[in-house]
């Protein structure tokens, strides 16, 4: 997964896997955890936004109003989900190979919907 190679690859990897623990946070409670990750101890605050932006105009994750006495949170979107259970589980070989006749049915309709069809 192109999100998941690169420059970015392991910031982006550790914003997905502390979202997914631990739910939507802001982005000082996202700096936090991403800093005890191993390798990111040095992450900057504008480094972190930087990044939740491209995040954000690119689907995987989502900025959430924040109401009166909290900031603005982010969560995963599930494109991001996806993505995550993609990268981890080797891509779509494994998958096909897991899968009944009428789950891959449903896949395939499902990925046609999405290469030829309109949301």
């Amino acid at each position: 997964m192109s999100v998941f190679k690169g420059i970015e690859a392991k910031l982006n990897f550790a914003v997905f896997a502390v979202l997914v623990s631990l739910g939507p946070l802001t982005i000082n409670e996202l700096l936090k955890q991403v800093s005890k990750q191993k390798g990111l101890g040095g992450t900057y605050y504008a480094s972190l936004n930087k990044r939740l932006h491209w995040l954000a105009t690119n689907g995987y994750v989502k900025e959430l109003q924040p109401s009166c006495s909290r900031a603005k949170t982010y969560q995963l979107t599930n494109k991001a989900i996806l993505t995550m259970v993609l990268d981890q589980s080797g891509g779509f070989q494994e998958i096909v190979d897991k899968t009944s006749d009428n789950k891959a049915g449903f896949l395939s309709a499902m990925l046609l919907s999405i290469l030829f069809g309109k949301d």
